[in-house]
């Protein structure tokens, strides 16, 4: 029962890392802009300077979703390519670091870890002579450190980014690192760091992104059930628990409910762990974070 349970959060874990988005991000405000409604509106336009507004603000929110190689991932590239040509055109001053992103989705897409952390890295510096927010874009290299496996250089990556951006601003970016580095700390087994910046990670995105604020706190409570402390688990857990269900989040209400089941495992409510395992899968079937 101990291997079925240390799989159920193995599992919970990755679903996370792999999956992990949002409502909406952009440039500067635009956290819970619809995208539907962004597409619509671009669809339509004729005007080059609000296709390019449109294509940035789609572009920064669907970085974060590297990780998923099926449709959101070609839309990306088609929007990528969309902005790079219409650079031809018009003077869009930041191209150089969206030409970056899209050559790095293409060294991820073939399985070029270290040139895709290469291309993602040299568009962040660039976004950072700019002192632009790009908390998303940050949160999508997480992928290519995972999948290359080289752990070390993404705790230094997002170390030295934090400390750039506690300095230099924006805070928002600081949220990613925080997140990175709460990550790190979990691969290694060491709870109660990856707690500690996951803590710091939610007290950032409170102030400006609802759903990764209620994601972390959710991930707090994951984090506690694994490190076997299931009364701060459980505190957690309710907490995000009242805020998905208040949000009407289904992607994390899915998330939310694995935990449930992994906790009632860990105190041996089997039935508990069904009943909630059930819910998790009802909600699952109805997610449609990732279009």
């Amino acid at each position: 029962m101990f291997t079925l349970y240390r799989n159920f959060v193995v599992v919970l874990f990755w679903s996370i890392s792999f999956f992990i988005t949002s409502n909406g991000y952009s440039q500067d405000s635009c956290y819970d802009c619809n995208k539907d409604s962004l597409r619509n509106v671009l669809a339509e336009t004729k005007d080059d300077n609000k296709k390019i507004e449109l294509l940035r603000l789609l572009i920064d929110f669907k970085i974060t979703n590297l990780g998923n190689t099926s449709s959101p991932m070609a839309e990306l590239k088609t929007n990528l390519q969309l902005l790079i040509d219409l650079s031809k055109t018009n003077t869009i001053s930041d191209i150089d670091a969206y030409k970056n992103i899209l050559d790095g989705i293409l060294f991820f897409e073939k399985q070029d870890f270290l040139n895709e952390q290469a291309s993602l890295k040299k568009a962040i510096e660039l976004f950072d002579k700019e002192h632009k927010k790009i908390p998303y874009l940050l949160m999508g290299l997480r992928y290519g450190f995972n999948a290359q496996g080289n752990q070390r250089d993404r705790f230094q990556f997002y170390s030295d980014k934090l400390n750039y951006y506690l300095v230099n601003g924006p805070e928002e970016n600081t949220a990613a690192c925080y997140h990175g580095i709460g990550g790190y700390y979990l691969i290694m087994a060491d709870f109660n760091y990856a707690i500690s910046n996951y803590i710091k990670a939610a007290d950032v995105y409170k102030k400006f992104d609802a759903f990764n604020y209620r994601n972390d706190v959710g991930v707090i409570g994951l984090t506690y059930i694994q490190w076997g402390n299931y009364t701060k688990a459980a505190e957690y857990i309710n907490n995000a628990s009242v805020l998905d269900n208040a949000a009407k989040d289904s992607f994390n209400l899915t998330i939310l409910y694995g935990s449930k089941a992994a906790l009632a495992i860990a105190l041996k409510k089997y039935q508990d762990a069904i009943i909630y395992s059930d819910s998790c899968l009802s909600y699952n079937k109805t997610n449609t974070v990732l279009t």
